[in-house]
Order: structure tokens, then sequence, then C-alpha cells
């Protein structure tokens, strides 16, 4: 199950977590890993891999969309603070690149149909949507998507749910994903 680049604005898959075979999902992480480097490194952020750091999204330290519930910030993943404008216009910080390549629920029946990853102010760049619904259906609350989605520094991120009942708000969805960023000086202590 590779990840795949179509053309901006198609529609992508979710494939459920325990559906997958344990190497589609490594494959998935480390390709969606090393996009988040090679974007790093196109984008100056760094000249090379080794002046770069990689880690999983990080809401509190990478994001910055507005105060959400503390147990949201526990996921350790990007959520929302409503299922229908989770993200909406946020600018990627300059020296970041941003890859999602899967997401999860942490809802005993979530009512999330699509997911629209979009870029600029008010969403006018569509890059891709996927269809969640059948993982809802089968109440498997982990996914990999069949692509991944990047944003690259100061990128402005827009990202809506589409829930399949009109009163969704406050349903908690999160993205498996990676950021790459320079490395920070290193802290050697206090001289003595």
């Amino acid at each position: 199950m590779p990840l795949i680049n179509r053309p901006a604005g198609t529609v992508g898959e979710a494939y459920a977590i325990e559906e997958l075979r344990v190497e589609d999902r490594e494959q998935a992480r480390d390709l969606a890993r090393e996009e988040a480097i090679e974007r790093a490194i196109e984008g100056n952020v760094a000249t090379n891999r080794s002046a770069l750091t990689v880690h999983n999204i990080r809401p509190d330290a990478d994001l910055n969309f507005g105060a959400v519930a503390y147990e949201q910030w526990l996921t350790g993943a990007l959520v929302a603070a409503a299922i229908n404008t989770p993200v909406n216009d946020v600018l990627l910080d300059v020296k970041k690149t941003l890859v999602i390549y899967g997401g999860f629920i942490n809802e005993p029946n979530p009512s999330a149909g699509e997911i629209l990853f979009r870029q600029n102010a008010g969403g006018s760049l569509p890059l891709l949507f996927v269809n969640v619904q059948p993982i809802r259906s089968n109440l498997v609350n982990k996914w990999i998507m069949s692509e991944m989605v990047a944003y690259d520094p100061q990128d402005i991120m827009n990202i809506q749910f589409m829930p399949t009942i009109t009163d969704a708000a406050g349903q908690v969805m999160g993205f498996l994903g990676w950021v790459a960023e320079p490395k920070g000086r290193p802290f050697l202590g206090p001289s003595l």
C-alpha cells in the first residue's frame, strides 16, 4: 500500500490500520518521515539531514491554533477543538515542514465522513479529500491514508472535517505525522 502523489484536490482513501500488514504500516510511516526531511531541505530549513530533527507532531509545541481542552493535548497529535473547523488558517512556522500520513478518532461512534486538507487563507487551494466513512462504519479508530499531505514552511494550513451528522462539535480527531525542523544549539549544562 504505497503512498502515492496525485494532483492537488483529488480524493484519497483511508485504510484501517488493523487491516494493513505491519510492513505497509512501517512503509507509510517511513515514507512520510522521508518526505518531511526532503521538503525541509528543499525549503532551506536546513542544508543537510544531519542538521534536522524529525519528530511526531506535538500540537502544543508545533502548532498554534488556539486554546483547546487539556485532554486533547494528551493525544500527542494534531487534534480538533470542534469537528467542523479544527485547523482554520494556521500559519506553519518558517522553519518547519509537516507531513500527515494517517489519523485517529477518539470516539466510540465518530461522526466524521471526510477530511478536507486545504492550503491558503480560507482553504482556497485543495490538497486532498480523504473519505473516512468506511473506517467510521467499522468502528476502527486509527487509519493510514493512501497518500500523505505535506505543508511547507509558512504554508497556511486549513483542515476541515465533514461530519455525517449535524451536531459533531466536541469530537476529537488526531493525525499521525512528522515535523522536520532545524536542530537547536546543544545544551551543555551550567559551567562549573
